[in-house]
């Protein structure tokens, strides 16, 4: 019999790759030609549709199949393989923590794509209008704050080979991946970072050229991604 911390656990699990696909999903389709920015370094990467349906079948089905694990594992229907991580299955303080994270970054980024409405593509546009407003009063960038809070979290709980994934991949090849994760982690997150500030340098310099002094002002008065912060 399943027992109610394994199911509020799949659940929790569930709906937090459901939050990250949303996260990962344009809100509107990406600009034509004629309202296009030409200066858009990673455009390309992260507003084409392949990478779009990448992201989105990682984050949701990650969770799933997680959630599913989860259940199997506590009702003994499966055995656990050599290099599974069985803390990854259960309730603990590292995936409250990620589960938190994730949950205030997708608030963050679909609080963002509401704010903007049309104006928010993934791919630059030029745009009629610099929102100051709601979450913009505080911060320039908090999609991007979400976002990096949502791919951490996926990462910690869900996205690594000692989950999920050590029901199907070999067991030498786990073998020789094993103390291998964090680096592999700390250098997705650091492509990601890069990425990221590509993105945040094209889209100031985009903004401060559209708009001017209305937008040096605004972003002298407001923070990047922090509020009070940075």
């Amino acid at each position: 019999m399943l027992s109610l911390s394994a199911i509020s656990f799949a659940i929790a699990t569930i709906l937090s790759g459901h939050l990250a696909s949303l996260c990962f999903k344009p809100p509107n389709p990406n600009p034509n030609a004629s309202q296009a920015w030409a200066k858009d370094s990673v455009g390309f990467f992260i507003a084409h549709s392949w990478s779009v349906l990448a992201w989105r079948l990682i984050s949701f089905g990650s969770g799933l199949l997680h959630a599913v694990v989860t259940l199997l594992l506590d009702c003994g229907a499966a055995s656990p393989p050599r290099f599974l991580n069985q803390d990854l299955f259960h309730w603990t303080w590292t995936a409250l923590l990620g589960f938190l994270f994730l949950f205030v970054g997708a608030a963050m980024r679909l609080a963002a794509f509401g704010a903007l409405g049309r104006r928010f593509t993934f791919a630059l546009a030029k745009p009629d209008e610099l929102n100051t407003k709601g979450i913009y009063a505080y911060l320039q960038h908090p999609s991007y704050t979400g976002i990096v809070l949502v791919v951490v979290s996926i990462q910690m709980l869900f996205v690594r080979w000692d989950g999920w994934p050590a029901y199907f991949v070999s067991q030498n090849i786990l073998g020789s991946l094993r103390g291998w994760g964090f680096l592999c982690h700390a250098a997705a997150i650091s492509l990601s970072l890069y990425s990221l500030g590509r993105r945040v340098h094209d889209e100031e310099a985009m903004l401060k050229e559209v708009f001017g002094d209305k937008w040096v002002a605004w972003h002298r008065r407001t923070k990047r991604f922090i509020p009070g912060v940075i």
